[in-house]
């Protein structure tokens, strides 16, 4: 975690450009494994029954006291599929056309990951194999995956690809954090010195401008 978060961090400071690329291969790489961890475990894995899926109750959080915590507490993991759409409004500032873009990124971020999160939850219910391994497991998708290919390699190579696709998302993040960070100091929210940035005129291959938007409302 350290080693991510230092390097992460090492990027957003001295090699920003390489940040749209790592969120271009991030989104690539989020359809691609979508199709990829449908089509194996689909075609691979054991299947459960549709009244596992959908009706069964099966409580392993240890709320069996209150299905009604349980059930919130099951709501975390999906709502993340829906969540996303915060990314776009913390960069607003830089982006072209944020009137019309920025509110279509976050409806398209909510439609299109929604479907996507039903349908692969949906997936992992029926391949998800014996519950009593799969809760016991630290990382519960490595035995998901080895029940389906059967192979521990395949497995790895599986799983080795959400770990890219994971740092790719965190490096974005921190930019996207960083953004708002600097937003709140410059207007009065966190210490002054947080909002103070390199001049751009002094970074070599930039053209990207921060314009601030008090100044803009005075113009206007």
């Amino acid at each position: 975690m350290w080693a991510i978060l230092i390097s992460v961090g090492l990027i957003n400071h001295f090699t920003f450009w390489i940040i749209p690329w790592l969120e271009l291969i991030a989104g690539i790489m989020h359809v691609i494994l979508f199709i990829i961890y449908v089509v194996v475990l689909l075609t691979l894995a054991p299947k459960a029954d549709s009244d596992f899926v959908f009706f069964k109750e099966s409580i392993l959080s240890g709320w069996d006291r209150s299905s009604f915590v349980a059930f919130n507490l099951g709501m975390l993991v999906p709502a993340w599929g829906f969540i996303g759409f915060d990314g776009v409004v913390h960069m607003s500032e830089e982006v072209r056309k944020a009137k019309h873009a920025v509110p279509r990124s976050m409806v398209l971020t909510v439609a299109i990951n929604g479907v996507m999160a039903f349908g692969i939850i949906l997936v992992l219910l029926y391949t998800l194999g014996d519950p009593d391994i799969v809760m016991e497991a630290a990382f519960p998708i490595v035995p998901i995956c080895v029940n389906a290919t059967g192979s521990y390699a395949a497995a790895n190579a599986m799983v080795s690809a959400l770990v890219i696709l994971t740092y790719c998302v965190v490096a974005a993040s921190v930019a996207s954090v960083s953004r708002i960070t600097w937003a709140w100091a410059r207007d009065g929210a966190l210490p002054r010195p947080l909002a103070k940035v390199s001049n751009l005129r002094d970074l070599p291959n930039t053209h990207l401008t921060y314009p601030n938007p008090r100044q803009e409302l005075t113009k206007q």
